[in-house]
C-alpha cells in the first residue's frame, strides 16, 4: 500500500501489507493529524454473513450511533442491512446514501417531538418506544 493522498477513506491491502503497517505509512506520512482507525471491511461482511446464517428470519439494524462512517454505512446498506438510527442527523445521513426509509427504525428513548415529525415527514414510521 502507498499513501497518496489522505482523502482516501479505503486502502485496498496487499498480501506484503498487515494493518500495522497501513497504521505507520499513515502516521508517518506527516498528512493525518486528526483520529483515524482503520477497519476491515470485509470482517463486517463476514460477520453480516454468520448472522444472517444464524438468524434468516431476524432482520439486522445496525446502530448508526456506534459508527457513522460512510464506508461502514455503505457496506451495512449494500448487504440489506437495516439500520436504528436516534437523531434527525442520523436519519438524514442514511436516507442521503439512497437507504428506503422503510429500512429505518427510530429509535431514541428520549424522542424530542421535532425529530418525531421529521421521520414521518421523511417516510420513517417505525420507532421504539420505552415506555407509555
Amino acid at each position: 500500500m502507498k499513501l497518496h493522498d489522505i482523502d482516501d477513506r479505503v486502502h485496498v491491502l496487499d498480501t506484503q501489507t498487515d494493518v500495522w503497517s497501513v497504521i505507520r505509512e499513515i502516521t508517518g506520512s506527516g498528512l493525518q493529524e486528526d483520529a483515524f482507525y482503520v477497519c476491515d471491511i470485509g470482517d463486517i461482511v463476514r460477520k453480516h454473513k454468520i448472522w444472517t446464517s444464524y438468524m434468516p428470519r431476524v432482520k439486522p439494524h445496525y446502530a448508526v450511533k456506534c459508527n457513522d462512517s460512510l464506508t461502514v454505512l455503505e457496506v451495512l446498506a449494500a448487504l440489506g442491512t437495516g439500520f436504528d438510527c436516534a437523531s434527525k442527523t442520523e436519519i438524514n445521513k442514511v436516507l442521503s446514501l439512497g437507504i428506503e426509509p422503510e429500512r429505518i427504525i427510530f429509535a431514541n428513548p428520549a424522542k424530542p417531538a421535532s425529530h418525531i415529525r421529521h421521520a414521518f415527514a421523511t417516510g420513517v414510521d417505525l420507532m421504539t418506544f420505552e415506555n407509555a
